[in-house]
């Protein structure tokens, strides 16, 4: 009896042993293959972060080993901002940020160096106490209103350089006469103090100070640029060329003299706010039919055009 019972533990103890030995096989960690690269060496390089420093007043980051770019004013106090080439660890400044200089009243005179080929956004706007800025040849992009509402620069030149000038640029600036482009711009063209783009299709910005009461816009010109006249003081009568299709938004916003705006007989758009608040507006030449004037589709009026505008009289079927 003793022995029947014995066996039966015995069997039992095993069935148990095996089950238990089963279970741990299935819960075993899963052996991890060796990896075949060093996790470490193998992950992307990470971007170091940016280190700020004060140098000269200025305020600078550093980009790498070999470059920097300016990001504010930090201590600066003086009439004359001489940006460095590089700073005092030989790093070359390439850029001069967003808004780095934007409402300073202080500040005179501007020169850049030839390392910078960008300066961003709204860097100078409103600078209102700059009189002469030095551009470099070597700099290839003014972002959006970097030189926007200057208010005492009187003339200015762009590089050769230059490929890429922002909206709002020279914009807002009521002593501006003139500027300047070297005829080796492949980019941009000056004639009369006026901005054109190289191939003459499109008139860029009318300086505000110009004392001329009258304009033609030349032959070959297809587009008015936005606020390309925006301000100005002086102008009357501007008579667009058969050339012109385009006249950009505000074109002509707060021309207090203009009287007369002759259209050419392929105007296709007249933007938005273009006589905007040009209270003196009397007449609008127009070279082809009432219908046509009123075709929406083709002109793009909408109503928007003329909004805050004097009382005026459109002249159709308009022969000059």
């Amino acid at each position: 009896m003793n022995n029947k019972i014995t066996k039966r533990l015995s069997s039992f103890l095993l069935i148990i042993c095996a089950l238990v030995f089963t279970a741990a096989c299935d819960t075993a960690p899963q052996t991890t293959p060796a990896p075949t690269e060093d996790p470490i060496t193998s992950r992307p390089p990470q971007t170091p972060p940016e280190v700020s420093y004060l140098e000269c007043g200025l305020e600078y980051v550093i980009e790498s080993d070999i470059s920097c770019h300016i990001t504010g004013i930090g201590s600066f106090t003086g009439e004359v901002l001489e940006i460095p080439s590089e700073d005092k660890d030989g790093r070359l400044v390439s850029y001069i940020d967003i808004g780095a200089f934007k409402e300073n009243t202080t500040i005179k005179e501007v020169i850049i160096p030839s390392s910078v080929k960008e300066i961003r956004q709204s860097a100078f706007r409103d600078c209102s106490s700059i009189t002469k800025f030095t551009l470099p040849e070597g700099l290839t992009t003014l972002g959006s209103f970097v030189l926007y509402g200057l208010s005492s620069l009187e003339q200015i030149t762009l590089p050769a350089s230059l490929n890429k000038i922002g909206e709002g640029n020279l914009v807002d600036c009521p002593s501006l006469k003139a500027i300047t482009v070297p005829e080796a711009s492949k980019s941009f063209k000056s004639e009369n103090g006026i901005l054109y783009s190289k191939d003459m299709k499109t008139l860029i910005l009318y300086p505000i100070a110009k004392t001329e009461q009258s304009f033609n816009v030349p032959e070959g010109v297809v587009t008015i640029g936005k606020s390309s006249f925006k301000g100005c003081k002086s102008i009357k009568t501007v008579v667009c060329s058969s050339t012109v299709e385009n006249v950009g938004d505000f074109a002509f916003r707060d021309c207090p003299a203009l009287e007369t705006l002759t259209l050419g007989k392929n105007i296709k758009r007249l933007g938005v706010g273009t006589c905007y608040d040009c209270k003196s507006l009397s007449t609008v030449n127009y070279p082809n039919s009432k219908e046509d004037w009123d075709d929406d589709e083709k002109m793009i009026l909408a109503n928007t055009w003329d909004r805050g505008a004097g009382k005026y009289t459109v002249n159709y079927e308009y022969q000059g």
